[in-house]
C-alpha cells in the first residue's frame, strides 16, 4: 500500500510540476517540462511492478481518458472561439476522440500538459506572452 501511495504521489507531482513549468516563458525553465513528461512515463512503466498490473492499468487508462477528453474539450472550445476559414478549414480538421484516446494510451502526459498550456494561453494571453503585448502597444 505504501508503494502505491508513493508511486502515484510522484506521478501527480510530476504532472503538477510539468504544468507549472510549462506556464513559464523562459526556455531554461520550460525545459523542465520534458523531464516531467519523461518521469511520468517512467513511473507508468515502473508502476505495474510496484502496485500490480490491474491497478496500474486502471490508473493509466483513467489518466489517458481524462487527458484525451481535456484535449478534445480544449480543441472544440478554440474552434468555437476561432473558427477556421477558407483553406484552413479543409487543411485542419478536428481530431476525433478516438484518435486522441489512442494517442492518450501511450502519451497521456503530453496531451494533458499541452491542453493545460494551450488553455492557459487562451484564457490569459497577456500573462502567457507579455512581450507580445509590448510589441503590439509600440506599433
Amino acid at each position: 500500500m505504501t508503494g502505491t501511495i508513493i508511486v502515484y504521489s510522484l506521478l501527480g507531482a510530476s504532472i503538477v510540476v510539468g504544468s507549472l513549468v510549462s506556464l513559464s516563458i523562459k526556455p531554461h525553465i520550460r525545459g523542465w517540462r520534458n523531464l516531467a513528461i519523461l518521469s511520468s512515463l517512467v513511473l507508468g512503466i515502473v508502476s505495474p511492478f510496484v502496485v500490480g498490473w490491474k491497478i496500474a492499468l486502471v490508473v493509466w487508462l483513467s489518466c489517458a481518458a481524462v487527458s484525451a477528453l481535456f484535449y478534445k474539450l480544449y480543441d472544440a472550445w478554440t474552434r468555437h472561439r476561432h473558427p477556421p476559414e477558407g483553406e484552413d478549414a479543409a487543411d485542419d480538421p478536428p481530431q476525433s476522440i478516438v484518435s486522441l484516446s489512442i494517442h492518450g494510451l501511450f502519451l497521456w502526459p503530453i496531451l494533458f500538459l499541452e491542453a493545460f498550456e494551450y488553455t492557459y494561453a487562451e484564457l490569459l494571453p497577456s500573462l502567457a506572452n507579455p512581450e507580445g503585448d509590448a510589441d503590439t502597444a509600440q506599433q
